[in-house]
């Protein structure tokens, strides 16, 4: 699971998809726009701390359902 959150203050905890060293990519019903900058925070196990981390927006698709969006970021603190 990640925890996604906007300058603005909203926040959504969803699931990845995929993860890697450098970026992932995560379902969301929130609208973000390529090139935003957003938090995450991902919980590799329940025994350790959430890492939280700056990330980019490279890309967006529609997933439909519920979850309508499918993003691919890139992790700023991993540059």
């Amino acid at each position: 699971a990640v925890r996604a959150g906007l300058e603005s203050g909203r926040e959504e905890i969803t699931k990845t998809e995929n993860l890697s060293k450098t970026g992932l990519c995560f379902y969301s019903s929130m609208e973000l726009s390529q090139g935003e900058t957003i938090r995450l925070a991902v919980g590799i196990t329940p025994d350790l701390p959430e890492t939280e981390v700056s990330a980019r927006v490279v890309w967006q698709r529609s997933a439909g359902g519920r979850e309508h969006y499918l993003y691919g970021v890139r992790l700023l603190d991993a540059d």
